[in-house]
């Protein structure tokens, strides 16, 4: 008898507790305020109402506060004024039971402009490649912006702004900002998207090592005078460099290999250097010594303003492959702050084959 009594009792309160712990969790949740909308973004200037959730035994009024009025104010009424870029919590407490909640404030300046690396992105079909554009002044928000194709048999983007090339011809990307300008509107900006065929892939030169010979200069040589070496063709160099490229100079290795040198002075920063590729020139703002920097330590893909030029490697172990593409022309290159192929005391730059005239520095 009783056993059966302790077996009902287990039973009733299997199934009691359950619906204990629900009308405890509900009961505290009667008494219990909390924010519609834990995390807002406004830009400086705007006001936003803040929505308050109250209990079923809260009464009374609502007090805001903010826990910095100089990035953004509340109102009596929760209503949020962004005063300057920042993140802030807005505090929402009952009067009568001090009940407390917490909404996060984050403030930022009105989108401006658009900035992105190229206005025109070339792809092989199946490759991708993504979206490089940001909002001015920098934004948080992890997306930037909302993306439309003008012919998605051409081209597909992703809601992060990776393309992928489909069939061959050409899409327009509208990118429209998430952030809104102080006239409330969306900016919006163009890429021009072509899908070309795949250029047959080039294979990493060498490094011209072991007997260097310079070739003759082009028209008849006395006999008497024999080809320069390479040690007296940098020798040659006036000192100190005034120029941002000092030589540029033929050499053949023992394997009849032709490489083009281009030897640059680090230490010139007169207002950018300017590269042309066939006439298609590109001009870098940076001085010489951090151009060299960039080329000998990064690896990725990038295009000249109008598209017309990729210059792309995927790992430090690769030479970098300049595509010229209405030519369909591939060059190759590697670079070095500090020469220590030849010795010299200039950064240098080498070029598979004979570039003199394809490749232009200036």
């Amino acid at each position: 008898m009783y056993k059966k009594i302790i077996v009902v009792l287990l039973v009733l309160a299997i199934v009691v507790c359950p619906y204990g712990e629900t009308l405890a969790k509900s009961k505290a949740k009667d008494q219990e305020i909390s924010f519609k909308k834990k995390r807002i973004s406004l830009n400086v200037g705007q006001k936003k109402k803040l929505s308050v959730t109250k209990g079923k035994k809260i009464n009374g009024k609502i007090l805001f506060s903010s826990l910095n009025k100089k990035i953004a104010a509340v109102s009596k009424k929760g209503i949020v004024k962004a005063k300057k870029p920042g993140t802030v919590r807005i505090l929402a407490k009952t009067k009568s039971k001090g009940r407390k909640a917490i909404c996060i404030v984050k403030v930022e300046k009105y989108a401006k402009r658009i900035k992105m690396l190229a206005d025109t992105i070339i792809l092989y079909k199946n490759q991708t490649e993504k979206i490089q554009a940001s909002v001015l002044p920098g934004s948080s928000a992890k997306r930037r912006f909302t993306y439309k194709v003008s012919k998605p048999s051409v081209a597909s983007v992703s809601k992060d702004g990776v393309i992928k090339g489909k069939t061959l011809g050409t899409a327009k990307i509208e990118l429209k900002s998430i952030r809104i300008t102080k006239q409330k509107k969306h900016l919006k900006k163009t890429i021009t998207v072509r899908v070309i065929e795949r250029l047959p892939e080039a294979t990493n030169p060498s490094i011209p090592s072991g007997n260097i010979t310079m070739p003759p200069p082009t028209g008849s040589v006395p006999p008497s005078e024999p080809p320069k070496t390479l040690t007296e063709r940098i020798a040659e160099i006036p000192s100190p460099p005034a120029d941002q490229l000092l030589a540029d100079t033929i050499v053949v290795n023992d394997n009849g290999d032709i490489s083009t040198l281009y030897f640059l002075n680090k230490a010139y920063n007169g207002g950018g250097i300017t590269i042309a590729l066939n006439g298609k020139s590109t001009k870098q703002s940076a001085s010489a010594k951090a151009i060299l920097n960039s080329l000998e330590t990064s690896a990725s893909v990038t295009y000249n303003k109008a598209g017309t030029i990729r210059v792309s490697r995927l790992s430090l172990k690769e030479w970098w492959r300049i595509t010229d593409i209405p030519l369909k022309q591939t060059y190759q290159l590697m670079a070095w702050e500090k020469d220590t192929v030849y010795g010299s005391p200039y950064g240098l730059i080498i070029m598979k084959g004979d570039t003199t005239q394809a490749c232009k520095i200036y």
